[in-house]
């Protein structure tokens, strides 16, 4: 097969990239996996017609450790998210949607990772539910909006925080707490919380307590209520994944990406892009050879 791609320097890193060129298996049109050592992984429909095709890519597998240190870097220096975006060839999507899977913090953009519009939005809404629900504290009011109260609290918390009704001191004639309506409020959201988890792929998520209890902003009492909050245990029991099953739906959605680039990968290229480590692969193994084979056929 003709050399379609040629060889040349890794855009991330500068160091000498390896391609893998396949047919498109509709188009027949040659397709190049670009893979460096610094992580950083893509595939490009070919030919290159001119030079400048060499910096084009059709769809980014992984960005890799050399993207993320550099987005890190950037984030770092106090640059603006359309500056970054630039520098990294993305959008600003993208640079707001892995700044929060790495969990970064820096106070110069704490409150730039969303847009301010959709976070006005969010704020106003809190605050016209506060007005119209005179008197009820947070908990209540979190049930009455419990996808508005999870995103404040996870993206912006401390304003939440600030523009929440101050909690009162409990009186001995105060109603305890009804734990069996507690467990089926919650238990009606942990089937939205797991498939939120699941929908999210970049970087999946394994589905655990810890996950489902962030992802419901109610951690603590999951963890800590767990004898008093039955059904809900036992549902998220049943919906936590293992390390095996987890891969499993790493490998599953990694398939569909190549898929989506028309790309039959080779195993040990499947096992890269689901970031299957050497001890779970005689787990999983089956699985691969299975997906490889199906696409084959």
């Amino acid at each position: 097969m003709p050399d379609t791609f040629g060889n040349y320097n890794c855009r991330q890193s500068g160091v000498l990239i390896v391609a893998h060129q396949r047919n498109n298996n509709l188009t027949r049109e040659p397709v190049g996996i670009f893979t460096c050592s610094c992580g950083f992984i893509y595939s490009r429909k070919g030919p290159d017609k001119s030079y400048d095709d060499r910096a084009r890519f059709n769809r980014v597998i992984v960005f890799g450790a050399v993207w993320e240190e550099n987005l890190i870097k950037f984030a770092s220096s106090g640059l603006s998210l359309r500056e970054i975006a630039r520098r990294l060839g993305v959008d600003v999507k993208t640079i707001i949607r892995h700044l929060s899977r790495l969990q970064f913090s820096d106070p110069t953009h704490s409150g730039n990772l969303y847009d301010t519009d959709k976070r006005d939005g969010y704020r106003n809404r809190w605050q016209s539910n506060i007005i119209s629900n005179q008197g009820i504290g947070v908990k209540a009011l979190r049930k009455l909006a419990p996808d508005l109260y999870a995103w404040l609290y996870r993206h912006d918390g401390k304003w939440l925080q600030d523009h929440s009704p101050r909690k009162t001191i409990a009186s001995k004639q105060q109603e305890q707490v009804d734990w069996n309506q507690r467990d089926q409020d919650l238990l009606g959201e942990v089937a939205w919380a797991v498939a939120s988890i699941k929908d999210y792929t970049h970087p999946a998520v394994k589905v655990s307590v810890s996950a489902i209890g962030k992802k419901l902003g109610a951690l603590a009492i999951i963890q800590r209520k767990r004898d008093r909050l039955p059904m809900t245990a036992q549902t998220i029991a049943d919906a936590e994944e293992t390390r095996v099953s987890f891969a499993e739906r790493r490998l599953r959605t990694a398939m569909e990406n190549f898929k989506a680039s028309y790309i039959i990968p080779e195993e040990w290229e499947l096992l890269k892009a689901a970031g299957i480590r050497d001890d779970l692969y005689e787990h999983v193994s089956a699985l691969v050879g299975e997906l490889c084979q199906s696409e084959r056929k």
